[in-house]
């Protein structure tokens, strides 16, 4: 592409979108934006459409992965259907309500107090589970949490390092 400003600019942006996923966003798919955009702003020199589509598939591979990760662990801990949308809806408030207090480090602590909080909430109140049952159902929950929140992060720097590599190591 050989415009150093317009490639810091993306992988800049790319960077925060990729740490956008501490809350529970798909910022993996900036990166994804990014490359389309070099694809079309260059010539085929940095990125080309496979390039684009194998970004595409690493951020879409986060995606599922995050989503059958949190389900399957609530699910392997006994959680029901009303646990796995708490956990949902607790790490999304979480990550909100976190940010709020302390940005970045009570992003990621309130992603999984409210992943486990809402998980035994609504496994205690809508599943009429007991106590000790809807909290062994918030451990599932905050570790699938953990394991797609990792994954995430991975797949995320190896799209920027793949963007590196495209833009200026080629």
């Amino acid at each position: 592409m050989n415009n150093t400003g317009l490639e810091l600019l993306l992988l800049a942006l790319s960077f925060a979108g990729v740490l956008l996923g501490v809350l529970g966003l798909p910022g993996n798919f900036i990166p994804v934006i990014a490359a389309l955009i070099a694809v079309i702003a260059g010539n085929g020199e940095s990125f080309t459409w496979g390039w684009f589509t194998l970004f595409l598939l690493i951020a879409a591979s986060g995606e599922v992965v995050d989503q059958l990760t949190g389900f399957l662990g609530a699910k392997k801990y006994g959680s029901s259907r009303a646990g796995m949308v708490g956990a949902v809806i607790g790490g999304f408030a979480g990550a909100v309500l976190g940010t709020a207090v302390l940005p970045v480090i009570g992003s990621i602590a309130g992603v999984f107090i409210g992943c486990f909080a809402f998980t035994v909430a609504f496994e205690y109140l809508f599943s009429r589970r007991t106590a000790a049952e809807s909290g062994k159902a918030g451990i599932g929950a905050v570790l699938g949490k953990a394991v797609a929140t990792a994954y995430k992060f991975i797949a995320g720097f190896v799209l920027l390092i793949l963007m590196i590599w495209r833009f200026w190591l080629i």
